[in-house]
């Protein structure tokens, strides 16, 4: 989940009904690993990391759908080949 400062407040665990995986990530300026429904910690605002957490979520759980919930454009590079390499 994006919490880049263009995102507006950060935002808290997804909701009830997404069934998420026992890990998951909040990625801006920074990529950080939640526990289960644990609420995001504030981080720092001023990017989105994306191709990262999708690097970072792909290596944590490989083979496994992975949803990203963000409003922006990466910051960090290539989001796009960084979703085709984990694809």
């Amino acid at each position: 989940m994006d919490v880049s400062a263009s995102v507006g407040p950060g935002p808290g665990a997804p909701p009830e009904e997404v069934r998420i995986a026992p890990t998951w990530f909040a990625f801006g300026a920074e990529v950080r690993e939640l526990e289960g429904r644990e609420p995001s910690p504030a981080l720092p605002r001023d990017g989105t990391r994306l191709a990262g957490a999708i690097r970072r979520a792909a290596a944590r759980y490989p083979e496994r759908d992975l949803w990203v919930f963000t409003d922006g454009r990466g910051t960090d590079g290539d989001a796009e080949a960084a979703a085709r390499a984990v694809a």
